[in-house]
């Protein structure tokens, strides 16, 4: 692992985790004009305000602690956790917005 990519990395995980942030209020919001949503929908989504973003700083986090202690450049597929949880959040997203 090089610092520079390390370094990179790390930067573009701290920017991405704002962005999932403001895209968890945009969509939780547009969602809430619509139709009720449930308990369950409701709580789930004022929980992903936060947890979204904490898998950004955690993989961030996980990253620089491989580097300092030796890691090998595998390392750096923690980068792509993030990647997915927004995917997910995207995939459940819009399974809320089509319910009936």
């Amino acid at each position: 692992m090089t610092s520079g990519w390390v370094t990179l990395g790390t930067l573009g995980q701290l920017a991405l985790a704002g962005f999932q942030f403001m895209l968890v209020i945009v969509s939780a919001s547009s969602l809430g004009a619509g139709p009720a949503l449930g308990k369950l929908e409701s709580a789930t989504l004022n929980a992903l305000i936060y947890v979204l973003p904490a898998t950004s700083i955690a993989s961030a986090a996980i990253v620089l602690y491989l580097y300092r202690h030796g890691g090998s450049s595998a390392g750096y597929w923690w980068y792509a956790l993030p990647l997915a949880a927004t995917l997910g959040y995207l995939v459940y997203v819009v399974g809320l917005s089509h319910r009936s």
